[in-house]
């Protein structure tokens, strides 16, 4: 228990600038909406972009003079920033010790090695769900200052579960390689390249119809939302991102206590 307090205490502030900086991008990217409910100007200009960029955006599935349906073009950045986080805090929660030389102060507590991991994987859980009640919050005010009229409450929710479906396999991801490496840099190194790399084939896959298959390679496309609000929903991605996971910390167990650590 002390060791998730003496966490929750430390990330306090980083906790506070991501959360600013996930209010900034759904206001910013809301603030738009009140152009294209009014004017029509972005339909028009959709309508003229190149077919790839069409699938991307969702032209001919969400209808952009609704909050809701305007706020899922918006989501996937906002997607992009709660796993950004995520696998981010993984591999440096697990690993700061090392990164800053003061592992020798952890290992003489009498307290077992899969105590610490368990202490700070729930440490890390907690932060990224303060982080998406900070997106739900500001995601909710927004839709209701933008349109008061429709209901959004159980779409909204259905995408912010979807946040962390999301969260969770990339926090795992970030978890293993901290966990089997003893370099913290190069653990959030390989942790943010393969978030990126998944990140940009979900936009191939948006994009191109033909790489369709390539959609089980990244966890984006698992909770992608088209398929959540408008085409349906397959729910076998959850399953397979959940054994991904559970996978992942198994390792991350495993190693962390037999690897000599870097003091």
């Amino acid at each position: 228990m002390n060791i998730y307090i003496r966490e929750m205490r430390s990330s306090v502030k980083a906790l506070v600038i991501w959360s600013f900086g996930m209010i900034f991008l759904v206001a910013a990217g809301m603030g738009k909406y009140s152009v294209a409910a009014d004017s029509g100007i972005y339909t028009d200009l959709l309508k003229d972009m190149p077919q790839s960029l069409q699938n991307l955006l969702g032209v001919g599935v969400f209808d952009l003079s609704r909050a809701i349906d305007f706020y899922a073009v918006v989501y996937p950045y906002i997607a992009f920033l709660l796993a950004t986080h995520a696998v981010l805090l993984g591999a440096s929660i697990l690993s700061k010790e090392e990164r800053d030389k003061t592992t020798e102060f952890l290992l003489v507590k009498p307290v077992k090695r899969s105590a610490v991991l368990t202490a700070k994987l729930l440490a890390a859980a907690s932060q990224i769900l303060i982080l998406l009640a900070v997106t739900w919050g500001i995601s909710a005010v927004v839709l209701n200052a933008y349109d008061r009229t429709a209901s959004f409450g159980t779409p909204l929710l259905r995408l912010i579960a979807a946040g962390l479906g999301l969260q969770i396999p990339f926090l795992c991801i970030g978890f293993f390689f901290a966990g089997i490496l003893n370099r913290p840099r190069l653990a959030s190194n390989i942790g943010s390249g393969i978030m990126l790399s998944m990140f940009t084939i979900g936009l191939l896959v948006d994009m191109i119809p033909e790489t369709a298959p390539l959609r089980f390679f990244t966890f984006f496309q698992y909770y992608d939302p088209k398929d959540i609000l408008i085409e349906g929903y397959w729910w076998g991605y959850p399953a397979i991102a959940a054994g991904i996971s559970a996978v992942l910390l198994l390792f991350a167990y495993r190693n962390y206590n037999r690897r000599d650590m870097r003091v």
